[in-house]
């Protein structure tokens, strides 16, 4: 694959491991395409949507975010 996505000057990528239609492969595909330098890929233990550590993925954020 092919650095893509150019436009994205700092992104984040927030992945939960449990996912039963996004693999952590695919999360790793799509950090791995970000062409910008300055990424984050972050794995959060839990399934699709979040339910159970939704306040975790909001602290990555919030720490990615005041980062920058």
């Amino acid at each position: 694959m092919t650095r893509e996505f150019v436009g994205l000057p700092s992104p984040l990528v927030v992945h939960a491991t449990a996912d039963e239609c996004v693999y952590d492969s695919d999360a790793r595909a799509i950090f791995d395409a970000l062409a910008a330098p300055d990424r984050t890929l972050d794995f959060v233990k839990d399934t699709h949507y979040l339910p159970n550590s939704r306040p975790h993925a909001a602290d990555l954020i919030d720490a990615w975010v005041r980062a920058r």
